[in-house]
């Protein structure tokens, strides 16, 4: 829900993995101000997140599999909503 605490949580690699971090607190910030241009711009952000999470953290850890789960969940709502239309 909000950027990760790299330092807080004292995973110094965390920056040189992930060199364009994204979370939902942000995305969720973008939307309240308007500043996506598009939903294809939005879809991205909420890719971003996805994709990092499961470039950071090892298959099958608690943070992957929760990760895997929440875009699996993503995705059905894309379908549902039918936002592929808009792209």
């Amino acid at each position: 829900m909000e950027p990760v605490d790299w330092k807080g949580l004292k995973i110094p690699d965390y920056p040189t993995i992930i060199t364009k971090p994204m979370d939902f607190g942000t995305i969720k910030s973008k939307l309240k101000e308007h500043k996506y241009k598009n939903v294809r711009e939005f879809m991205d952000d909420m890719e971003l997140v996805f994709s990092n999470c499961a470039t950071y953290n090892a298959p099958g850890t608690y943070v992957a599999q929760s990760g895997k789960a929440v875009h699996e969940e993503y995705q059905r709502l894309v379908q549902q909503l039918y936002l592929n239309f808009y792209l």
